[in-house]
């Protein structure tokens, strides 16, 4: 089972929140373009979920995902938030290339 849905900023887990804003002080032209919180049931036992937050920014043409984890087994979840990040002509060039997208 995945369940996705929009969500605000403040409704994610303190360090991902911490995160975004100091990368958004930093750089006072980045925005915020889309947070999201996914969960899913990946394991055997259906009654452990697993919350993914993503915060997705943009700042010129540097588009960056802030993600942490969450299981309600506590043990599994995430200690720190990652980052990824991308140019958009690397991204371009991506979605040129990908068999997802031709037709």
């Amino acid at each position: 089972m995945f369940m996705k849905r929009e969500i605000l900023l403040s409704d994610c887990p303190d360090k991902l929140q911490t995160s975004v804003n100091l990368y958004m002080e930093i750089n006072p032209l980045a925005k915020l373009l889309s947070v999201q919180k996914w969960v899913s049931t990946p394991y055997k036992d259906k009654e452990i979920t697993n919350t993914r937050y993503l915060a997705f920014l943009q700042n010129g043409n540097y588009f960056s995902v802030y993600k942490i984890g969450v299981c309600s087994k506590s043990e599994w979840s995430d200690d720190d938030v990652t980052v990824s990040g991308m140019i958009a002509g690397e991204i371009l060039e991506l979605v040129a290339h990908s068999d997802l997208l031709k037709a």
